[in-house]
């Protein structure tokens, strides 16, 4: 497959949109799409229904797609009935349909069981799954159809690992939902003593912050204030991981920090590293994203 402008990859599937502006997707279409005795899709395959994307997002039995005119399309199947195609259950698999309620999208993100949209007047939209409080409406009960995340400030971008849920504002403040830490917060909160942020990463054992400054802010639940933590000097932009965080440097250089379980800090040593950035080797230095 070539010319692809992105992709996304979920529970043994994986779905990618050249610049075209068509969808393809591969893998274990009876997980991940619904399919019930469907073998393994080893070849990319187009996804009839679909023109004019612009991104791409994976959940555990479903995908989403953002169209170019700030629509978004679901397909694949609820299997628990959680709304996580942003519509009542469906019989079986469904083909792509576009979810009634959003419009003027501009990005969009899925953790294993629901969805969020971010829109281009900087509103926050959630549906599906919410054991984690990841929809951040104040309750832990799943919801059908996209509703706006409430006491937000226009945000301009999001971060999302499993259930975790990371904000950033438009005036540079950063707010956080969802479960973060083993802790569950079910309304955004501020996170407090840091400003003028400019990138975010969260997964759910730690998050992270960029300042205009340069400065690298680290916190691992709503319990711990962020604390600054050592990193490399230029860093323009930040990519969350499920047990770790990922930051490249203008030079291309990626580094990491975090849990080292089964080397996937990928520094050639195993260890974990919570105080300080350790470098990725064995990396070209042209790494658009991770």
């Amino acid at each position: 497959i070539s010319g692809v402008a992105a992709a996304a990859a979920g529970h043994r599937h994986a779905v990618a949109v050249k610049t075209d502006g068509t969808v393809w997707e591969w893998g274990r279409k009876d997980h991940e799409a619904g399919y019930s005795s469907a073998p393994p899709v080893s070849t990319p395959e187009l996804v009839d229904g679909l023109s004019q994307v612009i991104g791409v997002a994976e959940g555990y039995f479903h995908s989403y797609a953002l169209k170019a005119d700030g629509t978004v399309w679901s397909w694949g199947t609820d299997k628990y009935g959680y709304g996580v195609l942003g519509a009542v259950k469906p019989a079986s698999w469904q083909p792509p349909q576009q979810i009634a309620g959003l419009a003027d999208i501009k990005s969009i993100q899925a953790t294993e069981s629901a969805g969020i949209a971010l829109s281009n007047s900087g509103g926050v939209w959630t549906w599906g799954y919410n054991s984690g409080g990841e929809l951040g409406d104040g309750t832990a009960t799943f919801r059908v159809g996209p509703t706006q995340v409430p006491g937000l400030p226009a945000i301009g971008a999001l971060s999302v690992k499993d259930s975790s849920v990371l904000a950033l504002a438009d005036d540079g403040t950063v707010w956080s939902w969802g479960l973060h830490g083993g802790s569950r917060q079910t309304l955004p909160v501020k996170v407090p003593g840091i400003s003028n942020i400019t990138a975010i990463a969260t997964c759910p054992d730690s998050s992270l912050a960029l300042q205009s400054d340069g400065t690298l802010w680290f916190w691992s639940s709503p319990a711990t204030s962020p604390g600054k933590v050592a990193g490399p000097a230029s860093t323009r932009a930040l990519w969350p991981r499920s047990r770790g965080q990922f930051a490249q440097t203008a030079d291309g250089s990626i580094w990491a920090l975090g849990l080292n379980h089964n080397g996937n800090l990928g520094d050639g040593v195993g260890l974990d590293s919570s105080g300080a950035f350790i470098r990725v080797v064995n990396l070209a230095q042209d790494i658009v994203s991770i």
